[in-house]
């Protein structure tokens, strides 16, 4: 899965890509004995979070069909502020691309792993659900991304030079 800001839907838009395969996914390589990715398990339906209200007018390019809903059970992964889906099981999607186009907003502002409800996230970002021949599945999961050592690093090296130069 992917999460971007990408303007072209129009401003302040940040583009959602959720594969459920990719070419490094060894359940999706040929022959494997999965059918991920196959047209048997598509997705059905996306939960996320974000720090700032949304409405169906935030939600642009989904498949036809498909909602923006508040507030939905993702299973174990818990309640998620929102989510994208289609209703009826046979409008899924495999990839699932859509927008949310809100002013100000940005990547970070989608990596939340709170809860609502009291009902905990398992430590995941987002949650998907997966249609399938039989009773289909939930998958969850993203990972908050560290900055990088180079600002404490930077910090560090200029606090030296100016013990360095008050000892001069």
């Amino acid at each position: 899965m992917t999460i971007q800001d990408d303007n072209t839907q129009g401003a302040g838009g940040i583009k959602f890509t959720v594969n459920l395969c990719d070419d490094e996914s060894p359940q999706c390589s040929s022959g494997a004995s999965s059918d991920y990715g196959s047209g048997q398990n598509t997705i059905e339906q996306f939960g996320f979070n974000y720090g700032g209200s949304l409405g169906s007018a935030n939600l642009v390019g989904a498949p036809s069909g498909w909602s923006l809903d508040s507030s939905s059970n993702m299973s174990v992964f818990g309640t998620f502020l929102y989510s994208v889906g289609d209703g009826p099981k046979s409008d899924t999607a495999e990839p699932l691309v859509f927008w949310i186009l809100a002013d100000g907003d940005s990547v970070a502002d989608y990596a939340s792993t709170g809860s609502t409800g009291g009902q905990p996230h398992s430590g995941s970002l987002f949650s998907v659900k997966v249609a399938a021949e039989g009773p289909g599945a939930f998958i969850g999961g993203g990972t908050e991304v560290p900055l990088p050592g180079t600002p404490g690093l930077l910090g560090a090296g200029i606090a030296a030079l100016g013990a360095l130069r008050r000892r001069a």
